[in-house]
């Protein structure tokens, strides 16, 4: 988000960021307590609780991926900027 501050785009990744944060509150506190004792679940419902951990952790890892890529971009545009900058001229 490079230079972006007053920009429309930082208006857009500003709700994102809002949205995706309320999206990971949501998702928290629908995750079972790490303590939680699944001996006596039946295999019925082992399994229904196995298919919400997975999408619990593919919504999470695509939030995630999103922001982790935001930053990776940004590194390598710092990089570039640097370079640029230690160019004789």
């Amino acid at each position: 988000m490079h230079g972006l501050r007053n920009s429309g785009a930082w208006e857009i990744w500003d709700r994102e960021y809002d949205d995706d944060k309320r999206v990971l509150h949501l998702l928290l506190a629908q995750a079972p307590a790490q303590d939680e004792d699944f001996s006596k679940l039946s295999a019925e419902d082992l399994e229904a609780r196995l298919i919400r951990a997975h999408k619990f952790q593919g919504n999470v890892k695509k939030i995630r991926e999103k922001y982790k890529a935001v930053l990776d971009e940004d590194d390598e545009q710092r990089k570039l900027q640097q370079q640029a900058m230690e160019r004789p001229r």
